[in-house]
């Protein structure tokens, strides 16, 4: 399940996963590397559907993905996101 702490860990070092095991933040194991990924396609995913890049088909399957997430409102803190740089 995916919860605001574990987007706000990702957001944290801006989805760089190197950095993010080099600054030692990990040991608290609080991200998996699957959801570490998963929300990485996630990311994209939204930019492709943003641009209006994708099928109807893809957003559909997107859509489905929302039920990894703990709350709609989890899932707007990853969809409101910005990167850094």
């Amino acid at each position: 399940m995916i919860t605001p702490e574990k987007i706000k860990e990702w957001t944290w070092c801006d989805g760089d996963s190197d950095g993010y095991s080099r600054s030692g933040r990990c040991e608290k194991n609080i991200l998996t590397d699957e959801e570490w990924n998963f929300i990485d396609r996630m990311v994209s995913e939204i930019g492709l559907i943003r641009k209006d890049l994708v099928a109807d088909s893809f957003k559909e399957a997107h859509e489905k993905k929302k039920e990894r997430f703990d709350s709609i409102e989890t899932y707007e803190l990853l969809r409101n996101y910005k990167p850094k740089s």
